[in-house]
């Protein structure tokens, strides 16, 4: 078991914390893909932070693709269709960096440690 680190949005961190999403998107950067299905997450934004534990990990080539097979409510459940979730990943996301594939982690967050720092790096 690693524990890593993912830079996330404030809403994000709020979902998370709050037990309202149990999926993140993020794409294939080299650190994206060293995460493992048993591992650790803290999700950070400047002094915030929200540890998550790791149950999945799943791959696929393009956000639509993802779309197909994963629920858009365990992402954003805000969102009022996929079409509206494809858009905003889009606008986050340039082509070059979808192209490195999406990577969806299956998460369920840690309540008991919220104090611990996240690693270095």
């Amino acid at each position: 078991m690693s524990n890593h680190n993912i830079n996330a949005r404030e809403h994000l961190l709020d979902q998370v914390k709050a037990d309202k999403i149990d999926l993140l998107v993020q794409v294939g950067f080299p650190y994206v893909l060293k995460i493992k299905a048993g591992d650790r997450v803290c999700l950070r934004k400047r002094s915030r932070k929200v540890w998550a534990s790791v149950i999945a990990v799943r791959t696929y080539h393009s956000f639509e693709e993802m779309l197909g097979h994963e629920a858009f409510k365990r992402i954003a459940p805000e969102m009022v269709g996929e079409g509206q979730l494809l858009m905003a990943l889009t606008d986050f996301y340039a082509y070059h960096q979808e192209v490195r594939g999406v990577v969806v982690f299956e998460i369920k967050k840690e309540g008991s440690h919220e104090s611990k720092d996240c690693p270095a790096g």
